[in-house]
């Protein structure tokens, strides 16, 4: 046997929705990210079943991508409510990025 340390686990940073579309220039490209207060706009499930809402905090609209293999429970998201969202940073092919949660946990629905 051998000893397994455990280490510091990540810390989320904070950021606005239109920080996270950008990944802050580029900055926090696959970084573990917050993001507060944003209204959803515009809902969509995708063929494959996967489903995204497009979401802003009045900084511009970032994607947050549930991917249909995570187990996301996503009732309730939809325009008008607001969410907070605990995920990573994911690029697209277009220069955008998404806010991917992890787990049900790292949403917030308000």
């Amino acid at each position: 046997p051998f000893p397994v340390s455990i280490g510091i686990l990540p810390t989320a940073v904070p950021v606005t929705s239109g920080e996270a579309a950008d990944a802050d220039g580029g900055a926090l490209d696959a970084y573990l990210v917050s993001a507060v207060g944003m209204a959803v706009a515009d809902t969509l499930t995708t063929p494959t079943q996967d489903f995204i809402a497009t979401a802003d905090d009045g900084s511009g609209a970032v994607e947050v991508f549930f991917s249909r293999t995570g187990g996301f429970v996503v009732t309730g998201i939809e325009p008008g409510v607001t969410l907070d969202v605990t995920g990573l940073l994911v690029p697209r092919a277009d220069g955008t990025w998404r806010l991917k949660p992890r787990t049900q946990s790292d949403v917030v629905v308000r």
